[in-house]
């Protein structure tokens, strides 16, 4: 009986290591194409025509969803009320759900400001914040005067020209949704915003313009894109099914029919994350929602009436989150399999062609904020780290999506200096066990390599040794990060009891003069409550 038992664990574990071997090559393909179709017709991304301005424009709603945001909300509100649009065809929907009362205080001053100015703002504010990100911008949608939606994230930046260079491509009446290139405000940074960057740059130079160039489904990336509000409508509204709302409206639309632009000249500056947990939760809520989506549309778009091409690179695209459970799959599997039979992970070898996508993205990912090919050289194996070292966070994202429609919408803390830190202890909690389980698979991995150094050990170190590295780099970023937290909120927790005690001396609490001298009072005239 043990030895029955023992062979079919032995199969089961070969089985498994074949079939995700198999999967990370196919799930990679979505890469290796994209990459083939800029490398053919990426030129032309530059050199499209742009269509002429239009004589009569449409109205448009720019709506700003917000979540205690502090000075960043104030500044995208700053931003879109310099778009050179004619003023009495958009408004401005500032949808704050914001619960630190600062943030609200903050752009109630600055909403009178503009409305003395006769620009069409309007503050929206619920009583509870039901469907995240989705359900404020259905809440706003209900109360949106514009044909078309315009919506930006709060650290995004737009030009004063950017209604103007988009609005005129929906004179196609089959274009659903235009989507535009994310900029980086902080690029150079440090390390972590030169990593999130140099990705996105990949993403939305060669990606996005593969796809759209070739006639494949394109993606509406949360911010920065403009919606035909019936667009919206005829595929049932937001939904918060998902954590990734986004995604998932992108696939419904193009599903029922609709078709998207996307602009790579017309760029929209943003923040990238500073921090390694910042870049975690990021990617957590990113590849959580996808595996959400993919299970909610892919019965939906395999029977699509979409050429068979679209429909394949739809479904790869739905399943690449597939590649970080995969990972670490493969990670756990290499030392009972290698351990009854080395010569069978010989077999697979060929499944490393999974690593050429994301090495060629990097590289042909040229931006203005990163022109120079040696500088996208010298980050890609940090890159390549760093994209190992995130598979545990990202694995269980997938796990946790696949299991739970939905889910508490964790944003991405942004760093202004006047911000200061923002995770309650849910999120600290969390970001530790990250740590705690990286540091376990650098671990195993390494243990695997010496268990098996008199075998396959000595092939098998610079994959595995390498990957153990990569999740070594990124919880020791964890690490430091939170040191350097700990150590700045016990300064601020001094410095908050000298202001006590000087409140109850005979000095007065300057830094609390200053507050209450710039406090904030008044509403705007028009404040809209959610309908119970």
């Amino acid at each position: 009986m043990g030895l029955i038992t023992s062979t079919f664990v032995d199969i089961l574990f070969k089985t498994l290591y074949a079939i995700s071997v198999i999967l990370l090559a196919f799930v990679g393909l979505s890469q290796v194409i994209s990459v083939v179709i800029y490398l053919i017709v990426g030129r032309k991304a530059w050199s499209q025509p742009e269509p002429l301005p239009l004589r009569v424009w449409p109205r448009v709603t720019v709506q700003l969803p917000i979540y205690n945001e502090k000075f960043l909300a104030c500044r995208v509100l700053d931003a879109v009320t310099k778009f050179d649009y004619p003023r009495e065809k958009f408004e401005i929907q500032v949808l704050d759900d914001s619960t630190d009362n600062v943030t609200s205080r903050l752009l109630i001053k600055l909403i009178k400001k503009y409305r003395d100015k006769d620009l069409d703002v309007i503050y929206l504010h619920r009583e509870g914040r039901k469907g995240y990100k989705a359900g404020n911008l259905a809440f706003g949608m209900e109360h949106a005067k514009g044909e078309f939606l315009a919506i930006f994230d709060a650290d995004f930046i737009p030009p004063s020209n950017w209604l103007k260079k988009t609005v005129p491509y929906f004179k196609n009446e089959k274009i659903g949704f235009v989507q535009t290139r994310w900029g980086h405000i902080n690029f150079k940074h440090n390390l972590i915003t030169r990593l999130a960057g140099t990705i996105l740059d990949a993403h939305f130079i060669v990606e996005q313009n593969a796809r759209y160039l070739s006639g494949l489904f394109n993606t509406f990336n949360g911010s920065a894109g403009i919606w035909r509000k019936q667009t919206i409508k005829s595929v049932g509204g937001w939904q918060w099914d998902t954590m990734t709302e986004d995604v998932d409206m992108t696939f419904r639309s193009q599903i029922a029919g609709w078709k998207a632009v996307y602009l790579p000249k017309v760029v929209s500056p943003a923040e990238l994350p500073q921090q390694m947990n910042d870049f975690k939760i990021q990617q957590y809520r990113w590849c959580r929602g996808t595996a959400q989506v993919s299970l909610k549309l892919m019965g939906k778009a395999l029977p699509a009436k979409l050429p068979a091409s679209v429909k394949f690179m739809a479904m790869l695209h739905l399943l690449s989150f597939l590649t970080f459970p995969l990972m670490i799959v493969l990670f756990m599997l290499v030392l009972p399999v290698a351990g009854s039979n080395p010569e069978f992970l010989k077999l697979f070898w060929w499944g490393a062609i999974v690593s050429i996508g994301p090495l060629l993205l990097f590289c042909l990912g040229k931006s203005e904020n990163n022109p120079r090919f040696i500088d996208r050289l010298v980050i890609l194996p940090v890159l390549l780290l760093t994209g190992v070292g995130i598979s545990l966070v990202c694995g269980l994202s997938v796990v946790s999506g696949s299991l739970q429609k939905g889910g508490t919408f964790i944003r991405t803390t942004r760093m202004d200096p006047r911000i200061g830190r923002e995770y309650d202890n849910h999120k600290k909690r969390t970001l530790n066990l990250f740590i705690v389980g990286e540091i376990a698979v650098a671990v195993y991995l390494l243990l695997t390599i010496f268990l098996l150094w008199g075998t396959v050990g000595r092939l098998l170190l610079p994959w595995l040794g390498s990957s153990a590295l990569g999740f070594l780099f990124v919880a020791a970023l964890s690490i430091i990060e939170n040191t350097q937290e700990a150590a700045q909120s016990r300064k601020e927790k001094l410095e908050k009891k000298k202001d006590e005690a000087l409140e109850d001396g005979k000095e007065p609490n300057r830094k609390r003069m200053i507050a209450r001298n710039q406090g904030i009072v008044g509403e705007p005239d028009e404040i809209i409550e959610p309908e119970e």
